[in-house]
């Protein structure tokens, strides 16, 4: 097939330059799901952590203000691999490819490319197979962090004033974490976070410990959006979904929290997937707990897949030690 060149559209006197942002490829079997998004004139400073509190407020809200490479087409090249991509309204692009990537990865406006599509993100961007039976998908807020969702004006807080490297991690999560990435298993990172938050989730994955793995998360939104557009329902169902559906000779465990979807997800999943399903954790929050949120429980244990509440009072070790017989 023989593609057009496409040239970005640009205003006179004004040269476009394109960063991806939150890029990975990830390998799933002989295929491999490739996923970014594309924003403009940005750069690598714009992906980092920022030194000194002032600094890092700015770069975060300064986010809410990129603009995106929306319904644009790209250019994937890989050694003799070249694949057509095209970003949505968003800037968005997720592809699933039918080889596995092997070689340096160029991503272009145009066949000859126009204008190359920069990354030096210092996050890992691709994720191969380590031969693991048993991977983990993991909620973020609440679940590998101490987020307070369920509290507007304490999150906003933590997110605008507290650096990565010092908000409050999970131990059991991260412990978790660690011994599945040890015994050659993937984490995955699945949140309703928008993607302007981006650089604030890996830099807590860096700076706490925790594996790097692939991180998905919502469409950016512009600071209107954020207090007046609702989030797409089931948009963290669909992504933790496809995932286990694609990954068909794996097992996973699914960690989260009580404070949103997680439990409501997770029953569906166990549900659907029984056989791909072996452990689900779900971190206890909540004092007193919802009748609503009690069905929900109730109907998770009645799943038929192996389920636990834990809190900070876990025995972390036994655990642990538990699992290991899962492998």
């Amino acid at each position: 097939m023989k593609y057009r060149k496409v040239k970005p559209v640009l205003k006179k006197g004004k040269s476009l330059k394109l960063f991806l942002w939150n890029f990975s490829v990830v390998e799933i079997g002989d295929k491999s799901l490739i996923s970014g998004t594309v924003v403009k004139n940005i750069d690598e400073e714009n992906t980092k952590c920022k030194n000194g509190l002032l600094n890092y407020f700015f770069s975060i809200v300064k986010s809410y203000f990129y603009k995106t490479y929306s319904n644009g087409t790209l250019f994937f090249f890989s050694g003799n691999r070249k694949l057509l991509l095209k970003t949505d309204k968003n800037g968005e692009f997720f592809q699933i490819a039918d080889f596995k990537v092997q070689n340096e990865i160029k991503i272009s406006t145009g066949e000859i490319g126009e204008t190359e599509v920069l990354s030096s993100d210092d996050y890992s961007k691709r994720f191969r197979d380590g031969g693991s039976e048993i991977e983990l998908i993991t909620d973020v807020d609440d679940t590998i962090l101490e987020s307070h969702t369920l509290k507007s004006r304490k999150r906003i807080n933590n997110i605008l004033f507290v650096k990565p490297d010092k908000r409050k991690i999970i131990e059991f999560s991260r412990q978790l974490a660690i011994q599945i990435k040890d015994r050659g298993g993937r984490v995955f990172y699945v949140s309703k976070s928008e993607n302007n938050l981006y650089p604030l989730i890996k830099c807590f994955i860096k700076s706490n410990g925790f594996p790097e793995g692939k991180i998905c998360l919502t469409p950016f939104k512009s600071l209107p959006a954020l207090f007046f557009k609702k989030k797409k329902k089931d948009i963290k169902n669909e992504k933790i979904e496809l995932i286990v559906s694609l990954s068909q000779k794996k097992k996973f465990i699914l960690l989260g929290d009580d404070t949103q979807q997680d439990v409501e997800i997770y029953t569906g999943l166990a549900g659907k997937y029984p056989d791909k399903i072996l452990m689900i954790y779900i971190r206890r929050t909540l004092k007193y707990g919802s009748k609503r949120l009690n069905k929900k429980i109730e109907l998770l244990n009645k799943s038929g897949v192996t389920f636990k509440l834990f809190d900070e009072k876990i025995d972390i070790g036994k655990e642990l030690e538990f699992l290991k017989n899962k492998f």
